[in-house]
């Protein structure tokens, strides 16, 4: 949906979506998505969200990642290579971090399609999450996002990470 970004505009609206607020909720996981993710391969789940909003959707991503928590965090925060490591995206960089909120503008896209968005971002790994909501005080062109990263240690697999990423739109 777009309506034209402008980082010098605000938002025409505060939320529509409810933001996280604390640690999210890891998502529930069945027999199957468990077998999925002892045999290396990703679980991808999508579910109609309770926005009130019959367009908004929430997409769940797990992966079980041969990794501590700490190296899948910089990755993460490594805002700078995201253009050629995560599909889609043009174009990204930080614009303010300050403690533990970073924001962070996205151009992503295809051929002759862009959409740019400014995300607000609370980074707490000590804590396991970080969650994210658009940045209201700029005009991005989806009407309104919300998600959440969060990264578990495995304790009965040393040096693996359980990585659940979750969008709604």
């Amino acid at each position: 949906i777009a309506h034209g970004a402008d980082a010098t505009e605000p938002h025409p609206h505060q939320g529509v979506l409810p933001p996280y607020e604390g640690p999210p909720a890891r998502p529930d996981l069945t027999a199957d998505d468990l077998l999925l993710l002892a045999e290396g391969k990703p679980v991808l789940k999508q579910v109609q969200t309770a926005s009130g909003n019959d367009a908004a959707g929430r997409g769940i991503a797990v992966q079980d990642i041969h990794a501590v928590p700490a190296t899948i965090w910089s990755q993460i925060t490594d805002y700078a290579t995201y253009p050629g490591k995560v599909q889609y995206v043009k174009e990204c960089a930080v614009y303010e971090h300050t403690g533990e909120i970073w924001k962070v503008r996205f151009v992503i896209g295809a051929p002759l399609i862009n959409i740019e968005y400014y995300i607000d971002h609370v980074y707490r790994p000590d804590e396991g999450y970080m969650t994210w909501r658009l940045d209201y005080t700029r005009h991005s062109d989806f009407d309104d996002t919300v998600g959440f990263w969060r990264v578990d240690p495995l304790p009965d697999r040393p040096g693996w990470s359980r990585v659940y990423y979750s969008v709604d739109v």
